[in-house]
């Protein structure tokens, strides 16, 4: 067997390899092969699953993951794990299955996210989500600038209507006041969280860890200087020149900012990255305003949906692709101890 290679093993995964034969057990665990590539903040990949015959997949927070300084309402941490939730269903009804989701199933276990019971559904699913189903491995996110292209109305249309869900609103916009007003929150979140040392060690951290995919050197470089310098004005630049390029804007927001509704909102987030994706348009996640009380509170006002509150905003427009992918668990390193029950 190959050995594996976290930046490159991960995205071989082939429909035709579905174990159809096997076991439930083995069939469960090759649908997590899409779970684990979806997006999470600083790529931490903050969940552990457990397998139960039956055909259960049990969905738990791994706390390892968790930035605490960043985001210790586990906001993030909630809509990473939403993205994962939504690739396995996406997974689950191509080949088949009829996923049903119970969201914290377990009120004395503040770890167990969901519980997610598969049957044989009796219709080949590979039809109504083959576009999203073969984006899970196309899907990356860009941090390149954007071309000097918009996004037809139709396509935005396409987005909002199949990234939707009851309570979670998917905002859209090319409104340039909207713009303006949205890069300067992007500016002042920017320096913030920049000029807080325990934000700028706990980046260090994970850059040392290498979860961005850069050499191992490189990464100790990069963690060094990420603790002791603040890059803010950098970053601010970066930020800008990004936002200033892109086309559209997006935000998603709840009416009910509760736990559940922040799963389903990086369901919905997912969602919206593996549509685009399918059209050959690049997202990217701008979540340094909502990692500031005040500033999320500013968003709120300018979205259209009063008293919504903001989740996850975003940028999208067309870039070209990134060539490499960064690093993943293997299936097996996000087992959980419980697996096999």
């Amino acid at each position: 067997m190959a050995e594996y290679d976290p930046r490159v093993s991960p995205w071989k995964l082939s429909e035709k390899d579905f174990p159809s034969t096997a076991g439930m057990i083995e069939q469960m665990k090759f649908l997590l092969g899409y779970a684990v590539l979806a997006p999470s903040s600083h790529n931490t990949q903050p969940w552990k699953f457990a397998l139960r015959d039956g055909g259960v997949v049990d969905v738990f927070t791994d706390l390892n993951g968790w930035l605490r300084v960043a985001d210790p309402d586990q906001r993030e941490l909630n809509l990473s794990i939403g993205c994962a939730i939504e690739n396995l269903l996406i997974a689950a009804r191509h080949f088949g299955f009829d996923p049903k989701v119970k969201y914290l199933p377990d009120t004395n276990d503040s770890d167990y996210i969901a519980s997610i019971e598969l049957k044989k559904s009796g219709f080949d699913g590979s039809i109504d989500n083959s576009r999203q189903f073969k984006a899970i491995t196309e899907r990356h996110t860009n941090h390149k600038n954007y071309e000097r292209r918009s996004i037809e109305p139709g396509v935005l249309q396409f987005l909002e209507n199949n990234c939707s869900e009851p309570g979670i609103s998917l905002y859209l916009t090319i409104n340039a006041e909207f713009r303006q007003k949205f890069d300067d929150l992007i500016v002042r979140s920017d320096a913030v969280t920049y000029s807080n040392p325990e934000y700028r060690e706990e980046l260090a951290y994970w850059i040392g860890k290498g979860v961005f995919g850069t050499p191992w050197l490189i990464s100790q470089i990069g963690r060094l200087a990420m603790a002791y310098l603040n890059f803010g004005d950098m970053v601010v630049r970066g930020d800008e020149a990004a936002l200033m390029s892109a086309p559209v804007i997006g935000v998603i927001s709840t009416t009910t900012n509760s736990r559940i509704n922040q799963i389903r909102a990086g369901q919905v987030f997912e969602r919206v990255y593996l549509c685009a994706t399918s059209l050959g348009i690049g997202v990217r996640p701008m979540s340094q305003v909502c990692q500031v009380a005040e500033h999320k509170q500013e968003l709120a006002g300018l979205l259209p949906a009063m008293g919504n509150t903001p989740l996850q905003p975003f940028l999208l427009g067309f870039a070209e692709p990134a060539k490499e992918h960064t690093p993943r668990k293997s299936v097996d390193e996000v087992m959980h101890s419980m697996i096999y029950l």
